[in-house]
């Protein structure tokens, strides 16, 4: 059976349930004559062909999608272990220079150790020496030995005050950089796409150019759609309007290296040389704070 008021094909319990108050409800071998030259027939297969068609673009897309996908896999792969290699190799370095430092520091402390161990050794030899002669059984000579040794006793003494309380003798103490590893426990091998942000800008129109060099160094875009950059030749912050037209401008206590928003209407600039931060606010007007 089929009902065209629902364009459906049934079958006859599907038109006694479903589709009993239905009016064109009719026998198939009837409403089926001629459907083999029918337009009908034609617009289905072209329908059909034509979303087959688009269907195995869409498979050709996505299997593209897949080798694409596996590339770039492979390419994130190559470069986290280039990434890795560049580390390990950065962190040898470090562990390098900090041997040949700690060799340094420790030649230094041996020289001196050393040189107080020769100086020791030179005196127990002539004290040995000394003791050895007031055995002497001459008794002329053994007043010379005698008067000879209270003179080597008080260098003797002389000197082991230098060792025992001039001079100390340094430790080879060195702390290892923590920060360094739990910076690394801490940190990730890479950022997701979310967290990385592009900013475009095209300029239409004529422009005076000021010929002389002007390095930008920092620029940060604020919440109603301003924008901030640091001028680090003329020391001097800039705020441009959505058009990137200047609007306002004002001198710093130094270079600006870097900029950065901080609150709604405030910056906070890097002023290289001096090491400080200058914090800005960006209302109505660009006034110093702190």
């Amino acid at each position: 059976m089929f009902c065209k008021d629902h364009d459906e094909v049934c079958c006859p319990a599907c038109i006694a349930i479903k589709h009993r108050a239905c009016v064109n409800v009719d026998y198939l071998p009837d409403v089926a004559k001629g459907i083999q030259k029918s337009s009908e027939l034609d617009d289905t297969r072209k329908a059909l062909e034509n979303v087959l068609i688009r269907m195995k673009q869409e498979q050709e897309t996505k299997r593209s999608k897949l080798t694409t996908l596996h590339h770039e896999k492979e390419k994130l792969f190559e470069e986290i272990e280039n990434f890795k290699n560049e580390l390990i190799k950065k962190i040898e370095e470090l562990a390098e220079t900090s041997k040949l430092q700690i060799s340094s520091k420790y030649e230094d402390i041996r020289k001196d150790v050393q040189s107080d161990l020769d100086t020791l050794g030179t005196a127990i030899s002539t004290t040995t020496t000394n003791l050895q002669k007031l055995s002497s059984i001459n008794e002329s000579q053994l007043f010379v030995n005698v008067k000879t040794s209270k003179v080597s006793i008080k260098d003797c003494e002389t000197l082991l005050r230098k060792q025992t309380t001039g001079k100390k003798t340094e430790d080879l103490k060195f702390l290892l950089n923590s920060e360094i590893k739990e910076e690394l426990t801490s940190m990730s091998f890479l950022v997701t796409a979310e967290d990385v942000k592009d900013y475009k800008a095209i300029l239409h129109g004529t422009f005076k150019i000021n010929p002389m060099h002007c390095e930008i160094t920092g620029a940060c875009a604020m919440d109603d759609g301003r924008y901030v950059i640091a001028d680090h030749t003329h020391s001097e912050l800039t705020r441009l309007n959505g058009n990137l037209t200047v609007e306002d401008h004002i001198k710093v206590d130094g270079q600006p290296y870097s900029v950065c928003r901080v609150g709604p209407k405030e910056i906070a600039t890097f002023l290289s040389g001096t090491n400080k931060i200058q914090f800005v606010s960006v209302g109505q007007r660009m006034e110093l704070k702190t």
